[in-house]
């Protein structure tokens, strides 16, 4: 049975065969629309109080497999600074060691 999660070499090669035309419209086949899911994505898992992050936020999604790692300092236009940058490392090392999200 084939995997319907498409694997790295097709995200690379779809950005390898793209044209940098500014006048060619996207195309599914071209342009990777078939890795986006048709369904609105329900993070149920929400990691950023128990890891202590201040700068962002850490929320995984079990039944799509995902991570979203996102900023979180709209008061400072969601600027970065190096805590962020630690916060955000020490989530993809997380998100990446965890059995929830596919590689």
């Amino acid at each position: 049975m084939a995997s319907s999660k498409p694997s790295n070499a097709d995200v690379y090669s779809m950005s390898a065969a793209r044209e940098s035309s500014a006048d060619r419209r996207p195309t599914p086949a071209r342009d990777g629309f078939h890795l986006i899911p048709s369904h609105p994505i329900a993070y149920d898992v929400d990691l950023t109080a128990s890891r202590s992050y201040k700068d962002i936020t850490f929320k995984i999604s079990t039944e799509d497999m995902t991570a979203r790692i996102a900023f979180n300092r709209p008061e400072v236009m969601n600027s970065f600074r190096p805590t962020t940058i630690n916060e955000i490392r020490d989530a993809m090392e997380k998100a990446a060691e965890d059995v929830r999200v596919a590689a």
